[in-house]
């Protein structure tokens, strides 16, 4: 069977229709079947619109995956991704195609190479604030790239999932209850950030405004004076 008119079915129904993948994924699936395509051509000395079902083979797969690392020069990461898109190919002619399905099970089973991660850092509170004081809030664009960091930090969401935000996400001119949430104590104060308690609220429909218990600490000794002062006023 022609191999071509089996990658038309692939993109065109298989990974949008059946797979539902986005097209970003459809795009690089395509990038990796151009040059699986090439190879194959030349390593078996067929025109590619000549290449079979029966020359994709595990031994094929193989060779096209050395050619990535040393010919191209590609990382083990690209390497793995190459492979994801030929599996995900296999995986289709398993449905398809069972009378060949020993042959895509030997492809769909070919093992990821292991390859050494680097360690994720992350930054401390200070090096957020640092952060966000690099913003200049003078600047046309300081205010919307302000707001975007805080709403990064603040929701913890994904860069990718705040750039998918649209207008009519939000609902801004209906009111919505307040939740009124005192924080902190003489000896302790609510610090800037993410709050467990607040988001578990906004995710509910109310808004929270968190505020520091009078004479909080960690607001200089002036503020903690004249919270102690208040309240002995109070007391008299």
């Amino acid at each position: 069977m022609n191999l071509h008119a089996c990658l038309c079915r692939y993109f065109t129904d298989y990974l949008p229709k059946i797979k539902g993948v986005s097209p970003e994924t459809v795009k690089t699936y395509k990038e990796a079947f151009k040059l699986f395509l090439r190879f194959s051509s030349r390593h078996l000395s067929k025109a590619t619109p000549d290449l079979s079902l029966e020359d994709m083979t595990p031994a094929l797969i193989f060779s096209f995956l050395d050619y990535l690392e040393q010919q191209r020069k590609n990382s083990t990461r690209t390497r793995n991704a190459r492979l994801i898109a030929l599996k995900s190919f296999a995986k289709m002619l398993r449905l398809l195609y069972p009378e060949h399905r020993e042959t895509w099970e030997m492809i769909f089973n070919i093992p990821q190479k292991r390859f050494g991660k680097r360690l994720i850092g992350y930054m401390g509170y200070d090096d957020i604030l640092q952060v966000f004081g690099s913003v200049d809030l003078r600047k046309k664009e300081g205010f919307r790239d302000y707001t975007i960091l805080h709403l990064l930090f603040d929701s913890g969401a994904r860069a990718s999932e705040v750039a998918n935000l649209e207008i009519h996400f939000f609902e801004l001119r209906t009111p919505v209850p307040m939740v009124l949430d005192v924080h902190g104590g003489p000896w302790a104060r609510d610090d800037w950030g993410y709050n467990p308690t607040a988001q578990w609220l906004a995710n509910r429909g109310y808004a929270v405004l968190n505020v520091n218990y009078r004479g909080s600490t960690g607001f200089g000794k002036g503020f903690t004076n004249a919270g102690n002062f208040q309240i002995c006023i109070q007391s008299l």
